[in-house]
């Protein structure tokens, strides 16, 4: 059962075997709970990026009347997440150059994935889009700013997918 005031959790999942893309390790968690872990959420930000065509289809049997078609498919869905930590939590300082890692090394062979859990907003399959430290010396807290995108996947009929639902196609009677 989930709890509704559960503390928001990032999943690090690594593949078993280099270029394997299918076998993924047991995901390491990552509690973004201030008491738990000394690293909290700030903000959150959630968007999906669609794009549309009109797309004009020709029945030859109806005299070459064309109907117009709007068809939309989902790019992609992102979630921006500020951060902010203490300089002495453990697991800031582990968590920090783990995604330095991911970023620098791990990122061209695609060797992993993320999932991301807080209340309303449920990412799997994600991959680090966007990845941003700041820190000052007047406190002891980071701030860290972590992107994650989770691109469409294309259907066996073309229809675009993400998250395995298809976005919609809207067929429209031209004027």
């Amino acid at each position: 059962m989930i709890k509704l005031n559960a503390a928001p959790v990032l999943l690090l999942y690594f593949a078993k075997k280099a270029g394997s893309r299918n076998s993924f390790t047991t995901p390491i968690p990552v509690y973004l709970d201030e008491k738990l872990t000394g690293i909290y959420v700030d903000t959150e930000k959630y968007g999906l990026t669609v794009s549309t065509d009109a797309v004009v289809n020709y029945d030859p049997n109806n005299g070459n009347k064309g109907n117009l078609v709007l068809q939309q498919k989902g790019e992609s869905q992102q979630t921006v997440i500020n951060l902010i930590g203490r300089r002495d939590s453990i697991i800031l300082n582990m968590l920090l150059p783990a995604l330095q890692s991911i970023y620098s090394k791990i990122i061209a062979k695609k060797d992993y994935r993320l999932a991301y859990f807080n209340k309303n907003t449920l990412i799997f399959n994600g991959r680090l889009a966007s990845f941003e430290i700041n820190q000052t010396r007047q406190n002891d807290l980071v701030s860290f700013s972590l992107g994650i995108e989770v691109p469409a996947e294309e259907s066996e009929q073309g229809v675009t997918m993400i998250e395995g639902k298809p976005i919609s196609k809207i067929p429209l009677k031209a004027a």
